[in-house]
């Protein structure tokens, strides 16, 4: 796929090879062309006085998880025993770190139905299926949003979970720039404090992140 942003609200019309994918930007469906006829494409709309950028929508990889070697432990918090988490939130705590934080946690959703997360869940996304409730169907994102709540026991901590990636299974487990774009403008809109993005994915430039993430800077999230 190309992402393409545009002045011109008649663009993609006169293209007539894709659809609108927010009010100034279009996102083209290149299924089924070769990489000349992409790249054809992206530079026929690049030929447009109003095209600002042209820049393929890279495919993200999200995170798996890694079970260690526990011994006899039964402990299902094992980790952050191990990482003392809790004496870090205790430290947090008697420094009177007692603001209301919200963390953005874009991943693959979170498991609703864990304890761990009673209270603690604030104004959840799914961008992938486009519903209210980011539920987690590979476990990575209840990983992250877990290692933040017992980190931050005791302090008005909350969780905004955001679901991008699809099912769980290796490396189908994936989400596109795009994707990622609009859960982190749902973060900026919707209060988040910091954002939290743990994956990797391609080091090519995308003008398109690049400029969410400074509108989040200049808002002062981290």
């Amino acid at each position: 796929e190309i992402v393409a942003k545009k002045v011109d609200a008649n663009l993609v019309h006169e293209a007539a090879i894709g659809k609108i994918a927010g009010e100034q930007l279009i996102k083209l469906k290149t299924l089924g062309l070769t990489d000349k006829e992409a790249e054809e494409c992206a530079n026929y709309l690049s030929g447009y006085p109003e095209v600002i950028y042209v820049e393929p929508d890279q495919i993200i990889e999200g995170g798996g998880l890694v079970r260690a070697n526990i011994g006899e432990s039964t402990d299902p918090y094992w980790g952050y025993t191990a990482t003392h988490a809790t004496e870090y939130a205790k430290d947090l705590a008697r420094r009177g770190k007692k603001q209301n934080i919200i963390v953005a946690v874009i991943d693959s959703g979170i498991d609703y139905s864990h304890e761990l997360f009673s209270g603690r869940l604030f104004k959840g996304k799914d961008i992938y299926d486009n519903d209210s409730k980011a539920q987690d169907d590979n476990g990575h994102g209840t990983h992250v949003s877990g290692t933040i709540v017992m980190c931050t026991e005791n302090l008005n901590v909350k969780i905004m979970p955001i679901r991008v990636f699809n099912k769980s299974g290796g490396r189908d487990h994936t989400t596109s720039r795009s994707m990622i774009v609009v859960a982190l403008d749902y973060a900026i809109d919707n209060g988040a404090n910091v954002i939290n993005m743990s994956f990797g994915g391609s080091s090519e430039k995308c003008h398109w992140e690049d400029e969410t993430i400074n509108k989040a800077i200049k808002k002062g999230i981290v």
